[in-house]
């Protein structure tokens, strides 16, 4: 998956700005950043669900910029299930494979298969109201895989579940992931709960990326100090570089500090 110097705006709000991004086949692929980032609106355009203004998206060396969302063989989960309030489980797992045209015989078979893989099959008769959090968000997973797609878009899906349950999934998503082979691209605003599952992590701000690359590399050597506080353990310490050289000095006023000045930064790590 590619992106060229991809621009979106919603009226005068530029919600991507020239974005440039590789993201290798079969990676876990985590964008995080400040909310009005554009990790949402991103994570949109390459599921075709927005167009760009500007620029090319490229999936396997085909640019799909203008490809509608059906044929770009993508898998999405947002924060909310969006489970059907009038289907059964079995029903939202197999209604993928209905838009696709597979008989009944194998919906069925798949459907059970996958509620099998997804710790589900005694909730097949169940609705939505019927389901805890934490099943309506693995229906919904297993709804955005059970066609197979080669990419699974996440925008979220675990926000709203407690820690227990989000290490869970992680783990079913691990293992999925490995079993099928298939890439991620997950939207999340906690990086550092994520960075143990992640392949590659991409920073964005004001629509565009501040930094891109191994998780390992961005927390040894993040470009910014909200980045260092992002992925650390605990808020950096700081202070400008002129402050920190006369600390034990009084001064009988404080020293302003430089617009331009360069911090120093220290983990309590």
């Amino acid at each position: 998956m590619q992106l060229q110097q991809v621009r979106k705006s919603f009226g005068a709000v530029r919600a991507v700005e020239d974005l440039s991004l590789v993201i290798e086949a079969g990676t876990h692929h985590l964008l995080t950043g400040p909310s009005g980032s554009g990790k949402s609106t991103t994570l949109r355009l390459i599921a075709g669900l927005e167009s760009p203004d500007a620029g090319q998206i490229f999936a396997d060396g085909f640019e799909i910029t203008r490809l509608p969302p059906e044929k770009r063989q993508c898998g999405w989960v947002a924060q909310s299930p969006g489970l059907l309030p009038h289907l059964d489980l079995l029903s939202q797992l197999e209604l993928p494979l209905r838009f696709h045209g597979v008989d009944s015989k194998e919906r069925r078979i798949r459907a059970e298969a996958m509620a099998d893989r997804l710790g589900l099959r005694d909730r097949l008769q169940h609705r939505p109201a019927e389901l805890s959090g934490g099943e309506a968000t693995r229906t919904a997973l297993g709804r955005a895989l059970i066609g197979r797609p080669g990419l699974l878009l996440l925008d979220e899906p675990f926000a709203h579940l407690d820690p227990p349950l989000r290490r869970q999934l992680r783990g079913l998503l691990r293992e999925l992931q490995r079993e099928h082979q298939f890439t991620i691209i997950h939207v999340t605003h906690h990086p550092a709960e994520m960075l143990s599952d992640a392949d590659q992590l991409t920073c964005l701000q004001n629509g565009r990326c501040v930094q891109s690359g191994t998780p390992d590399d961005l927390y040894r050597l993040p470009s910014t100090l909200w980045l260092a506080d992002l992925l650390g353990e605990g808020p950096v310490w700081r202070c400008p570089i002129p402050e920190f050289e006369l600390r034990g000095v009084r001064l009988a006023e404080p020293v302003p500090v430089p617009a331009d000045a360069r911090w120093l930064g220290l983990r309590p790590e």
